[in-house]
Order: structure tokens, then sequence, then C-alpha cells
């Protein structure tokens, strides 16, 4: 979260500095440095989370999965397997697999499905029952959803990089915007001293800042969407 905020307060003072060096106007300044503070901190910041979360929350599912079919190979016991990797866990998911700590093994792994929201995760439940049930060779019987789940680890790695790639794609196009805004202070005085208190062209400036403003948002609705298939908590499939 770090990295965020210093990106909040970097475009804040960019879009506060250029704001003012492109009409001497304080008042607007202010405005935009208020309703940037606000969205980006309030909004955007909570896009950023819930995205990185989600992220987060599905490796640590597919490292569960691979690493318990891993020990239940070794055990050949369902509990077995289960305490041999309890190290590993997150205190987030330590805290889940608390309020079930008295229930049978299968019923604890099938309550997690609340907390892994994801169909391979649902899909690893059904495996594990049907071993409970029959048996077998669990390597053999998981390898398919293995390979899912790690074909769906390499898709959130290449959005990931996509992400960034549009972002900096993004900042060098308004960095040009803004430079053509400065520009006119500097490269064109004279003319920016005739118009800088006309009030059509400080609107016409602050209009040019919330269309930025909506930019972003938009900006933001699309590189942070956690489009991972087969994500069963209202995202899409």
């Amino acid at each position: 979260m770090k990295k965020i905020i210093l990106i909040d307060i970097t475009i804040i003072f960019v879009v506060g500095l250029s704001s003012y060096l492109s009409t001497d106007n304080l008042y607007l300044m202010c405005g935009v440095i208020l309703i940037f503070s606000l969205y980006l901190f309030i909004v955007f910041n909570r896009m950023y989370k819930k995205q990185l979360s989600n992220v987060n929350r599905y490796h640590e599912c597919f490292h569960f999965m691979n690493d318990y079919i891993v020990s239940l190979n070794t055990n050949q016991s369902l509990l077995g397997a289960f305490v041999a990797i309890q190290n590993n866990f997150s205190k987030e998911l330590d805290k889940e697999i608390e309020g079930v700590k008295d229930t049978d093994i299968v019923q604890k792994i099938e309550y997690l499905q609340g907390y892994f929201p994801f169909h391979v995760y649902f899909l690893f439940c059904q495996i594990i029952k049907i071993y409970d049930k029959q048996g077998g060779n669990i390597l053999n019987m998981s390898s398919y959803l293995i390979k899912q789940a790690r074909s769906i680890e390499e898709y959130i790695d290449t959005t990931e990089k996509y992400r960034s790639q549009k972002i900096i794609e993004i900042i060098i196009l308004w960095s040009f915007c803004l430079l053509i805004l400065i520009f006119i202070r500097f490269g064109l005085n004279q003319f920016f001293n005739t118009i800088k208190t006309n009030l059509i062209y400080v609107i016409f400036i602050g209009v040019f800042y919330l269309f930025l403003l909506i930019f972003i948002h938009m900006s933001g609705l699309v590189l942070f969407k956690f489009d991972v298939r087969g994500f069963a908590k209202n995202e899409k499939n």
C-alpha cells in the first residue's frame, strides 16, 4: 500500500502544480487538489486494494491446493496432510480455520470455499471427497485440476505485466497533455497573460482536469478488475 500512496501523492502534486501553472488561479488549484485527493484516497485506493487482495488470495489458494495434494500423496492421510502443511498457512487462513477446528478434515476443506471463492477450489473439494470415499492415486486424480490452476496463475502474471505496461502508457500520454498546458504558460507567455483571467479559459482548464479524473476512474475499473476465469463471487467467469 505504501507504493500506491506514493503514486497518489505524486499525482496530486503534479495535477495541483500544473493546474496553477496553467491558470495562475489558486482557487482552481485548491479545488483540483481537494477533488483528486478525495477520489484517490477513498475510491481509487479501494479498487487497487480489492484487486491486490483478490490476486493474493488466488495465489494462496493455488499453493494450498498444490501443497496439500503433494503432502497427501506422501502421508496418505487427509488429516496428516493438512497438519503437515499448516505451518505454511497465512494468519488470515489460520483465523478462518479456527472457527471449524472441531470439525472433521473434509468439512474443514469444504468450509474454506468461502475463503477461496474460486471454481478450481470447488473442484478440489470434489476430488478430496471422492478420495475420502474411494481412495486412489491423488496425483493422478488431481493432475488436470493442478494444470488448470497453474494456467490461471500464468494468466494472472500475464495480466499483471499487461497492467503495468498500460499504466506506463497512460502516464506518458497524460504527461504530454499536461506539458502542453504548461507550455502555454512559458512558451506563449504574452498569450497566456491575455487569457488567464478569462473565465471561459479557467472553466475549460477545470473541465480538462475533470475529464482527467474520469479517465483515471474508467482506467481503474478496467485495469483493476479481477477477471480471473472461475472466480465465483460476483465476478466474471
